[in-house]
């Protein structure tokens, strides 16, 4: 799988020269994977799942727009998700021809 081939390698680098720490090293790698963006579906697998960008220990500091109304967060969820669905079908069924 596509997904194991790109993380082995990352673990791999990652652990010590014994390799028995990859485990530790498993979290933020998976977490590293699922922040980037991917070229087939344009959006981070990340932004799939939740609806929104990840926050990173960097981004602590600055200030980020928090959302206290439950139904508005899921209003604006359903339609991201909607939108992110149609665009991620577009983009692998362009990918693919390419």
């Amino acid at each position: 799988e596509r997904h194991n081939a790109t993380l082995l390698p990352n673990l791999i680098a990652l652990s010590n020269r014994s390799k028995s720490n990859w485990d530790d090293k498993l979290l933020p790698t998976t977490f590293n994977y699922n922040s980037t963006r991917h070229d087939s579906t344009g959006y981070t697998p990340f932004e799939l799942m939740f609806a929104r960008h990840p926050r990173f220990v960097a981004d602590l500091n600055s200030s980020l727009t928090t959302t206290h109304n439950i139904s508005h967060y899921h209003h604006t969820m359903e339609q991201f998700i909607e939108h992110v669905k149609i665009a991620a079908r577009e983009n692998t069924l362009r990918n693919q021809h390419l």
